[in-house]
């Protein structure tokens, strides 16, 4: 399905947006904030200077320290990145300790003053605002597959497919996320890519065996990025969710699994072979045992769902700097979106295709929310940047109930996803900068 001229138009209006508002934090944020940023600049930075994978054996050796344990792709295109800005030499050590910290003991790099002595990452500005920029564009492309996916969800809306892009092109914690020195980058653009392909698909009622074997290479390459999206091989149940025979769907299906495991099979062999399981997961437990937790009933309601509330649409620094009565103002925003998902159920006004995708879109919401819940039972994380692979899909299911609430109201559209930029960009110079530039 060609997108129309007019179409192009809204699109590119939606990624030049995000790249605005991208490049402002991007240049806007301390190159040590967030404090994780340092340690995948010092993956990357391994991977050029030394040419090859840091070697990772807990306790003795840990040759990158916090994000050693992730799958390389994003570090790989990193360090060619480094060296192509003739920063393959670049070296990096763990963070120190801030003195002026408001974490218990100072431990942790939160807001540096660059009056002083004290700001100690004065030599990887360069470094860390090359890869921001030089990875921003896969933020662009995430808002721009967002745009197609509403449009070919929605093909007779117009208000969708705005709501839907500019959704995505504004969430304040996403675009921090997308215009900071991290894996999560190139995660989230990956998982866009894949869900756009399975939603076309059921959307169109037809797999052909290009989608198909683009699906599967996707999630591999996705596996490679990050295991979190292990979520996504979910997304084959679109291939056996179109028209066609049973025993072509069922092959179709294999494919895709088959593909993915022989994109990944690099990072999961070597996890196999080095750690005893294909996904990491106990090289993670190696690495931060003093993270383990054993969470109780209060947990899940007092720490883990507020968190993930506050955190998807914006917690900054350690996860210490709050927006405050903003919170009220996004969950009026959900809270509006899922009141017209629940009008546009009720009056039918879904269609057969619809339909379709929803059962893919909660299949792997379901699935991912459920790999969240998984990982807090052993590490206290409740971020919901873990969200942000799925954030294509929150996007269809955001704009689908606005328009419900606002009509067709192309106008309206604009007027929300201008309200949405506007706040995007008060949190950034009302909040952040300030607290950053204490």
């Amino acid at each position: 399905m060609a997108i129309a001229r007019w179409q192009a138009g809204e699109a590119g209006t939606c990624v030049t947006l995000f790249l605005v508002l991208g490049a402002a934090w991007a240049v806007v944020i301390p190159a040590a904030e967030p404090p994780d940023e340092a340690f995948h600049l010092m993956y990357a930075a391994h991977v050029a200077r030394e040419g090859r994978l840091p070697v990772m054996r807990p306790p003795e050796i840990v040759e990158v320290p916090v994000e050693g344990n992730q799958p390389p792709l994003y570090y790989l295109a990193g360090a060619v990145v480094l060296r192509a800005a003739g920063r393959g030499d670049q070296t990096a050590a763990v963070p120190p300790g801030n003195p002026r910290s408001n974490k218990k003991g100072g431990t942790e790099v939160t807001v540096y003053d660059h009056r002083d002595g004290s700001y100690a990452w004065g030599e990887l500005e360069r470094s860390v605002r090359t890869l921001r920029m030089a990875f921003l564009p896969l933020g662009a492309l995430a808002v721009l597959l967002t745009y197609v996916a509403a449009v070919r969800t929605y093909p007779g809306s117009r208000s969708v497919p705005v709501l839907a892009a500019g959704f995505a092109a504004t969430v304040p914690q996403f675009t921090f996320v997308m215009s900071s020195v991290t894996n999560d980058v190139l995660a989230n653009a990956v998982a866009a890519a894949v869900l756009v392909i399975a939603l076309t698909m059921v959307t169109r009622g037809h797999a052909s065996r290009r989608d198909v074997v683009w699906l599967g290479a996707l999630i591999g390459l996705g596996l490679a990025t990050k295991m979190t999206l292990l979520f996504l091989v979910t997304t084959a149940a679109a291939v056996w969710m179109t028209a066609g025979p049973v025993r072509r769907r069922a092959a179709d299906t294999l494919i895709v699994l088959m593909v993915a495991a022989i994109v990944a099979s690099p990072v999961l062999i070597r996890y196999q072979l080095e750690y005893g399981e294909p996904f990491g997961l106990e090289l993670n437990r190696l690495m931060f045992p003093q993270r383990l937790h054993d969470p109780g009933v209060a947990y899940w309601a007092g720490t883990f769902l507020p968190a993930l509330f506050y955190s998807f649409w914006g917690v900054f620094g350690h996860m210490n700097l709050h927006l405050g009565k903003l919170y009220g103002l996004f969950g009026g925003f959900t809270l509006a979106a899922a009141l017209g998902l629940a009008l546009r159920v009720r009056r039918g006004d879904v269609s057969t295709s619809q339909r379709r995708a929803a059962i893919v879109i909660f299949i792997a919401l379901i699935v991912l929310l459920a790999s969240i819940v998984q990982y807090n039972l052993n590490f206290p994380q409740p971020q919901g940047r873990y969200l942000f692979p799925a954030m294509l899909v929150l996007a269809l299911l955001f704009a689908s109930g606005a328009s419900a609430l606002l009509g067709e109201r192309y106008r309206l559209a604009w007027a929300g996803v201008g309200l949405l930029a506007i706040t995007n960009a008060a949190v950034l110079l009302g909040i952040v900068m300030p607290a950053y530039a204490r």
